[in-house]
């Protein structure tokens, strides 16, 4: 409809991003055209109106006296009806290509419920909720550090999305640095281990490099406004590897060194 369009145009929906949530399993009975209408509102309830689906498309109809219906393809009112048919409604959705193939497979594997997403979303946000709210639950902060998949809690639902799909592969980055981070931090630990002789050197060498590896990232990123991003695991993963690195090169060096003060050996 091209004076919605323009409307929501001016209202600054773009309906450029979207959500896509898979209902598979097919559609045999009245029970699983319910189960879009159900799940199209719990969509519209946690994430506002910018929901498309056969719950809420409307169904253009001449009724032969001037007047065009519009009632949706599936409501609550028409699958109440003793009447109803689960193979007419079938051959009424597949006479019109705006819908079929679009929010319902041609061989009517599954159904779509898309959410479009404002234009200035943050992915991440969107990808967090949207994982919460296909598993039903809140996700502790801390929990982000080590997941790397979705578990719905209904297991015939499925999504799909580039704002989905990069938070995936934001999210398997993110574990794979902080796992090399951890796995650097102990490596470094048992190296300065062995060349000092000492846990307690060891220790203090390997805690003010992290420490200052992530003041020094997590510090310009506060003062840039920055948000977290694999990028900035990464820069703060090299920052350690770089840092084990330059102090045992300077370790090594003055004790080959034959200065007597350890600031003649720096220079």
């Amino acid at each position: 409809d091209h004076y919605v369009t323009v409307e929501k145009r001016k209202e600054g929906f773009l309906g450029q991003e979207a959500i896509v949530f898979y209902l598979n399993g097919g559609v045999s009975t009245v029970a699983d055209l319910a189960r879009v209408h159900a799940f199209t509102k719990a969509v519209e309830d946690r994430f506002g109106e910018t929901v498309l689906s056969l719950a809420n498309v409307p169904r253009f109809v001449d009724d032969g006296e001037g007047a065009i219906q519009d009632e949706h393809y599936i409501t609550t009112e028409e699958l109440a009806r003793p009447d109803f048919s689960v193979r007419a409604w079938k051959e009424r959705v597949a006479a019109d290509p705006s819908v079929f193939g679009v929010f319902v497979a041609r061989d009517f594997a599954w159904l779509a419920v898309v959410r479009y997403l404002p234009p200035d979303h943050d992915e991440i946000q969107e990808y967090r909720q949207t994982v919460a709210f296909l598993e039903g639950r809140s996700i502790p902060t801390q929990e982000w550090l080590w997941r790397t998949d979705v578990q719905p809690k209904e297991l015939r639902l499925g999504v799909s999305g580039w704002v989905m799909g990069r938070g995936e592969l934001d999210q398997g980055l993110n574990v794979d640095m902080i796992t090399l981070v951890c796995i650097g931090v102990v490596l470094a630990l048992l190296v300065f281990r062995l060349v000092f002789g000492r846990a307690w050197d060891a220790l203090l060498c390997v805690g003010v490099m992290v420490a200052c590896g992530f003041l020094w990232t997590r510090g310009l990123m506060g003062l840039l406004g920055m948000t977290e991003r694999v990028f900035s695991v990464l820069v703060y993963a090299s920052a350690v590897v770089t840092g084990t690195s330059f102090a045992l090169h300077k370790i090594e060096a003055y004790r080959e060194s034959t200065d007597t003060t350890p600031a003649a050996a720096w220079r």
